[in-house]
């Protein structure tokens, strides 16, 4: 059975509803510009399920970029984010190109699965990332009426934020449907018998009409759990 992952205490926010269009995608990047194609390398390789099946529709972007220094080290020296943002086609192959001397953090993301982090790339080898399915976090935003009846907010922009050690957010976004309800389909890692560790999903942020609550995920065992930010309109 689908489960769905702890999260933080119920709030109950003042805060002035909003209609707020949904976000746009981000602008798909472009190859590394100003170099010559002989200055650049890249790192490819496929996206498969749990099973080895190539998954088509997958999202990925480089997320940071290394630079070897004279004495072997290694210099950040980009950490934006979304860079060469790309999709695998049927076969799951993906690939992406950088300045030799250079290494890279990439980002895998689909809906339906958890997301993958891929860190520090080098050129040459084929890479194989594995997806998964795992827990759903699910909630639903409504508005405080005079009665105290609730009304249900559809079309609210939802986000999880995920913060890693360079302060780059990873975040998926969707909408509320017509009943205030969202659902972010299996993006947690499923529940293992270890803890969690410092992983990229040890902190994490719902984000909806302006608050911002974290989500808990380091329960040992699956949780059904629910969260309601019911938003309440401010009369002036």
């Amino acid at each position: 059975m689908k489960t769905a992952a702890l999260l933080a205490v119920p709030a109950l926010l003042a805060l002035v509803a909003s209609n707020v269009p949904p976000p746009c995608a981000a602008p798909a990047g472009e190859p590394v510009a100003g170099r010559q194609e002989r200055d650049l390398v890249q790192v490819a390789g496929t996206v498969v399920d749990e099973f080895g099946a190539p998954i088509e529709g997958v999202r990925y972007w480089i997320s940071g970029t290394e630079q070897r220094q004279a004495d072997g080290s290694w210099q950040l020296v980009h950490y934006l984010g979304m860079v060469q943002q790309r999709t695998t086609g049927a076969d799951g192959r993906f690939e992406v190109e950088f300045a030799k001397d250079h290494r890279v953090d990439v980002d895998f993301d689909r809906d339906g699965y958890t997301p993958s982090f891929e860190r520090k790339l080098g050129a040459g080898a084929q890479h194989r990332v594995v997806m998964r399915r795992g827990q759903d976090v699910t909630g639903r935003v409504v508005q405080i009426a005079s009665d105290g009846s609730t009304i249900p907010v559809e079309y609210s922009p939802v986000a999880i934020e995920i913060p890693n050690d360079r302060g780059v957010w990873f975040e998926r976004r969707i909408v509320t449907d017509h009943s205030g309800w969202f659902t972010f389909d299996d993006f947690l890692p499923p529940t293992t018998d270890e803890p969690r560790g410092d992983g990229p999903f040890d902190t994490m942020y719902l984000n909806c009409a302006g608050a911002r609550l974290e989500i808990e995920s380091r329960s040992d065992e699956p949780v059904e759990a629910l969260v309601t930010i019911s938003v309440e309109r401010v009369e002036h």
